[in-house]
């Protein structure tokens, strides 16, 4: 629970700076969601967008060995 309040702190005192496009459409709701009193274990559970997938991309790219991913990668774009 400190962690979403530090969150909510850390989203106003950068709106103050004028910052106003940090968070995805889920993160704000979630804020929103925990500012209006409900439970911070329950307010993120069903998120819209893909903040995952843009978190994690740094991560394969920075750890990803060339190889493996180009043998991987027509596996990995194929339509499901």
């Amino acid at each position: 629970m400190a962690f979403a309040h530090a969150l909510i702190e850390w989203q106003a005192s950068m709106k103050a700076r004028g910052s106003l496009d940090l968070l995805g459409p889920s993160t704000k709701q979630a804020i929103e969601r925990i500012a209006a009193g409900e439970d911070p274990l329950r307010t993120g559970r069903f998120g819209t967008a893909n903040g995952a997938a843009m978190r994690v991309t740094p991560v394969g790219i920075a750890f990803a060995c060339a190889a493996v991913m180009c043998l991987s990668m027509p596996s990995c774009s194929r339509v499901s």
